[in-house]
């Protein structure tokens, strides 16, 4: 195939040739040229190659380099036989390393298929007599004659100039130059067999074994080779140098390489992971070096070696790098003062705080490895401190959390999340503060008057801080409300509402009245009261010592003094109920009943020197001076009862040596114009000029007295005067007037008395009684009994008439009064039959009458007539 006849178009296509092949090796590194990076098999042993004749040519001639494909990849090959066709099938290609001519092959189709500082200079000296456009065709023709020996075609210029340049090859590889250095990494293949006629084809591929060095990042606390917290392996760079003697080329790099030349660059991952690739495996030794971190570990000094041989083509390195560590502190606060100053009994020691990991990965601390989520430390306040520190902590993100208070403060439970910084900031070291809360508690009880089982409103207590010596620090007021209740909450009172404000009232007076005052304790290390807060207990961590206060409420109780409570606040929103606060007090009763004071009964006659006696049982407080006031009530109207103006008033004054007793009050008064009315007593004790208790009840039957009127007059009904003749039908008329209360049925019941026995007057054994019912319509009036009575024996008698009124049966009011001359009639003598004087009296007869008679009946009426007109006046003066 190669006509050295046709050199004029051999030379243009092979122009064109090396114009585009040297076009793409500017374009393209040699790598993309020779794709098959595994070396075949041992010298001898064979590949399967197959060739279709498409060679390359110029102007329909042909170049003698071709396509094939070897083992499905797709190669450049080169005509052995200059003088055959081109080839054409399937056939087996052999390695050839160890003919004559490999080295010089090698060589001339490397110098052909790379276009580098270093081939040009070779193929200038090597060349030198040709043109360079026609490198190709000469490069082709060196090959050629290499294994075919077939000049037969070449002029002898041509011969003398391919042997000078193999010569000149010869020598450069020969004299150890970088020739062999280079040639040396490729295989040579020679397929022969093909179809008769047709040439055969050589190529070369890359042949030198490759080998990697991994180099992966690990954590020298953990010796975990996983980054640890918030920490990253990515971005750590290392570099790659020889460390073996010889100089050597890697073809993949297009290089040379000395001892201590660098290599390569990388950069890790995420991972922590790099990898050094192509890297010559025929026992050459290579160094790694750590160069720069990033701002998660501290830069390694470590170096390390690796020696790549065929049999041991990929080494891992691991590099330990110590990680970034800062430390976290955690300072403590009161909420309250904002400064780390706890007043009072309060303190900071033992203050716990615990440390959680909750960084992206686990942290190494102290040995052991912590999960995400999981404490990596616990740290407690030391006596007279206000901060802890977390040292030592890699570099990541940490949750804080409070987990005890100490000693009467509120666990914070609010979290912090603090991040330890990297090495990129100036400072590693983070501080934080937590701020806790007092804690803060309520007291409440209810103020009991235990003997009248009652709520006592306006009761004053002193609540009394006490310090760890119990010493009183810090005092207040509190007053209970109308219920009794004593609360210190703001849902009661709101801490804000003039806080304190019964502090100063204290001071003034002890009639204090419930008002709705908020409380509030806490003062500072200057005895400032701290800010009030409603959202809070009134009362600090701590001792208090609760004491009864003598006031106006508890006054008349016992034992005040000896009433106090103790209580302990060590809990946040604790309420302490005392439950109730009972006192024993007097008892305090007022309970009377009104009576005649004549009789004792519940009526008293009208009458000019009426007297009410009011019969106290009361209970009070021994010791004390009291005063019942007494006043006379009229029931129809519901007020006070007024005679000439005045009421009907009085009192006693007493100092009760016991809790209960009695007293009497009377009522002296006038009630000649009180007939039918109801007067009720009203009754109050009074201590000084303040009421305690009264009994005012308008209804109340046994303060109640009724004021009643009964009197009679008796006559000779036929005659309508006291004497009363001699008859066996004679009728005495008894006038009774009265005033009783309107409505309601009365009975009266009169009988007659013979005053010289002083009883009840019998005739034929029988007493002689009337009985009448008056129901009155208005309070005053009369009516008229009369009393049938034979008198024939009872000459000179006289004869009283008692009358008793009654309601329901009950005695009301009685006249029994044998002296009472109204009440009284006389029954006349007969005169003796002397016959001096005759006269018919019926007829108007003689009357006889003898001078004994005569005087006797002078004496008679004259007797009658003086008693007649005194008892007449009598009565009109009581009419």
């Amino acid at each position: 195939m190669f006509k050295i006849t046709h050199r004029a178009t051999f030379i243009r296509a092979l122009l064109v040739g090396l114009i585009a092949i040297v076009t793409l090796a500017l374009g393209v590194s040699w790598l993309a040229k020779i794709t098959r990076v595994d070396a075949a098999t041992d010298n001898g042993d064979t590949v399967v190659v197959t060739s279709t004749g498409d060679n390359y040519y110029d102007d329909d001639n042909y170049t003698g380099h071709y396509h094939v494909t070897v083992n499905g990849e797709t190669i450049e090959a080169f005509c052995a036989q200059p003088s055959l066709n081109s080839p054409i099938g399937t056939t087996t290609a052999t390695k050839m390393n160890n003919n004559d001519n490999s080295k010089l092959i090698k060589f001339v189709i490397y110098l052909y298929q790379n276009n580098n500082t270093y081939t040009s200079s070779v193929r200038n000296a090597v060349f030198s007599a040709w043109d360079a456009s026609e490198w190709y065709a000469w490069a082709h023709a060196i090959i050629g004659v290499l294994y075919d020996n077939d000049v037969t075609n070449l002029s002898a210029e041509a011969v003398t100039n391919i042997n000078n340049a193999i010569a000149t090859l010869q020598n450069y590889i020969n004299n150890g130059s970088d020739a062999w250095a280079i040639a040396r990494n490729f295989q040579l293949y020679y397929a022969a067999g093909y179809a008769e006629g047709h040439q055969d084809v050589v190529w070369i591929e890359e042949d030198p074994q490759y080998g990697s060095v991994s180099v992966q990042k690990c954590d020298s606390a953990s010796n975990f080779c996983s980054p640890q917290g918030n920490a990253s392996f990515a971005g750590i760079s290392f570099e790659i140098y020889v460390n073996s003697g010889g100089r050597f080329y890697n073809p993949r790099m297009n290089k040379f390489y000395n001892n201590g030349d660098l290599v390569a660059t990388s950069t890790t991952t995420d991972t922590g992971v790099t990898n050094f690739i192509n890297l010559i495996a025929d026992g050459v030794t290579y160094l790694v070096k750590e160069t720069a971190t990033n701002t998660s570990y501290e830069l390694t000094a470590t170096q390390q070696t690796a020696t790549l041989t065929s049999s041991n083509n990929s080494q891992l390195l691991k590099f330990y790098n110590a990680p970034v560590k800062g430390s976290i502190t955690v300072n403590k606060v009161d909420a309250d003062t904002n400064t780390c100053n706890p007043y009072g009994d309060l303190s900071f020691y033992d203050s716990t705080f615990q440390l959680v990991n909750d960084s992206v990965n686990p942290v190494f601390y102290n040995g052991v490895s912590i999960a995400k989520g999981a404490v990596v430390d616990v740290k407690a306040l030391a006596a007279g401190s206000c901060s802890v520190v977390f040292d030592n902590l890699p570099f990541g993100t940490y949750i804080i959390q409070e987990i005890a208070a100490g000693t009467g403060y509120v666990i914070n439970p609010n979290t912090q999340t603090v991040t330890i910084p990297s090495s990129g900031t100036s400072e590693l070291h983070v501080a934080t503060t937590i701020k806790n809360q007092v804690i803060r508690g309520d007291v409440k009880f209810v103020k009991m008057d235990e003997t009248n089982r009652t709520p006592m409103r306006n009761a004053l207590f002193s609540i009394s801080s006490l310090n760890s010596n119990n010493e009183v620090v810090e005092t207040h007021i509190v007053v209970s409300n109308q219920n009794g209740i004593v609360d210190t909450s703001s849902t009661f009172a709101l801490h804000s509402n003039h806080t304190n404000g019964y502090d100063a009232l204290y001071e003034q007076s002890q009639a204090i009245r419930f008002a709705g005052y908020g409380t509030w304790f806490g003062l500072d290390h200057d005895m400032h009261s701290l800010p009030v807060q409603d959202n809070l207990g009134a009362l600090p961590y701590g001792k208090y010592v609760i004491q009864e206060l003598e006031c106006d409420a508890n006054f008349f109780c016992y034992d005040i003094a000896e009433k106090r409570a103790t209580i302990t606040i060590t809990s946040d929103k604790q309420v302490v109920n005392l439950g109730n606060w009972n006192n024993t007090c007097a008892e305090f009763s007022l309970e009377t009943e009104a009576v005649d004071a004549v009789d004792e009964d519940k009526y008293i006659e009208v009458g000019e020197e009426a007297v009410i006696k009011d019969r106290v049982a009361y209970c009070a407080k021994p010791g004390l001076e009291f005063t019942i006031k007494g006043v006379l009530m009229d029931k129809a109207t519901g007020e006070q009862l007024l005679i000439d103006g005045q009421p009907v008033e009085s009192s006693i004054t007493f100092t009760p040596e016991t809790a209960c007793g009695e007293a009497e009050i009377a009522f002296e008064f006038d009630a000649t114009t009180l007939g039918g009315k109801e007067l009720v007593v009203f009754e109050t004790l009074y201590y000084e000029d303040t009421p305690i208790v009264a009994h005012e009840d308008i209804d109340d039957e046994a303060q109640t007295i009724e004021v009643v009127k009964l009197y009679t007059y008796a006559t000779n009904a036929a005659t309508n005067d006291k004497l009363l003749p001699h008859d066996a039908d004679v009728k005495i008329k008894d006038t009774v007037e009265y005033c009783l209360k309107p409505g309601i049925e009365y009975t009266v019941v009169g009988v007659l008395m013979d005053k010289q026995t002083g009883k009840e007057l019998l005739i034929n054994g029988k007493p002689v009684k009337q009985e009448a019912k008056v129901t009155p319509t208005t309070a005053c009036g009369k009516f008229e009994m009369f009393y049938p009575i034979n008198t024939t024996n009872l000459s000179g008698a006289r004869l009283v008439i008692f009358e008793s009124l009654y309601l329901d049966d009950q005695l009301i009011l009685a006249h029994q009064d044998l002296e009472n001359y109204d009440e009284s009639v006389d029954v006349t003598v007969p005169a003796p039959d002397t016959g001096m004087i005759t006269k018919n009296h019926e007829e108007g007869g003689t009357i006889n009458i003898s001078f004994g008679a005569v005087l006797i009946v002078a004496v008679g009426v004259g007797g009658y007539l003086i008693r007649r007109t005194t008892s007449r006046k009598v009565f009109f003066s009581k009419k």
